[in-house]
């Protein structure tokens, strides 16, 4: 008895590969339609596609800038000047929301129930509350408050607050740049507390009574035994906080 081969269109796998075949075809044809729609549209407004806008005056000022810059210039320069920028606050700000959160991390373990406390507190406001909100906040309710330039109120004689924004000894930060970079510190500063808390935590009761039955205060214990070994578990969650 001879065996007779199935119909292709009886071959599941013929269908799969078919179904695939199709899909592809449509999506090609989707892109190509918008492609066309994308390029008759700029026509008739009279632009060009491409990047030789880049050359063309930028007609448009940036009030944070650390490279010569003025309207005048051409848009390549003003995206420079936006990403010399961006860069700016993504590295001062990991240095300050990294001091912040394991400070607050570490002073939620206190024994001292003011310091735990405050610690809590400030976790919770701050990872509860928008970004957004926290930065009209900063904005809008303390350096808009802050006295005239005139009138500018002094830190321990080398920073200097006021409606000017913050000055430091060869820096001024506007009060925009500011806002941006306070907001982001201590938003991102609430999730990293937690992330040192968590870290702390997960280590085994047995090294706090190890280090404490060798005399080790508690600064030295958290600072030599705890905290590197806790590293370990908050390093890759604290990876992800910086990228944000």
């Amino acid at each position: 008895m001879t065996n007779t081969k199935p119909p292709i269109w009886r071959d599941y796998r013929f269908w799969q590969i078919a179904v695939q075949c199709i899909a592809v075809i449509l999506a090609i044809a989707i892109v190509a339609i918008l492609w066309m729609n994308l390029n008759r549209n700029l026509q008739q407004l009279g632009i060009k596609f491409g990047f030789d806008f880049l050359q063309q005056e930028a007609s448009f000022d940036i009030g944070e800038t650390l490279v010569n810059y003025k309207p005048t210039d051409t848009y390549i320069l003003a995206l420079w000047v936006g990403l010399i920028n961006s860069l700016l606050v993504a590295i001062a700000g990991i240095i300050l929301t990294t001091i912040v959160g394991i400070t607050a991390g570490v002073a939620s373990l206190f024994d001292n129930w003011l310091v735990r406390n405050i610690s809590l507190v400030y976790v919770g406001i701050f990872r509860n509350t928008p970004l957004l909100l926290q930065l009209l906040f900063w904005y809008f309710s303390v350096f808009l408050v802050f006295p005239k330039v005139e009138n500018k109120f002094h830190m321990w004689g080398l920073i200097y607050l006021s409606q000017n924004g913050i000055e430091l000894p060869g820096f001024t930060f506007s009060p925009e740049f500011s806002t941006l970079l306070l907001g982001l510190t201590f938003y991102t500063g609430a999730f990293i507390a937690e992330i040192v808390r968590g870290g702390i935590k997960s280590l085994a009761k047995g090294q706090w009574e190890a280090g404490l039955s060798l005399g080790l205060k508690p600064r030295l214990l958290m600072r030599l035994v705890i905290f590197p070994q806790a590293l370990r578990v908050i390093i890759p969650p604290l990876t992800s906080q910086y990228l944000n």
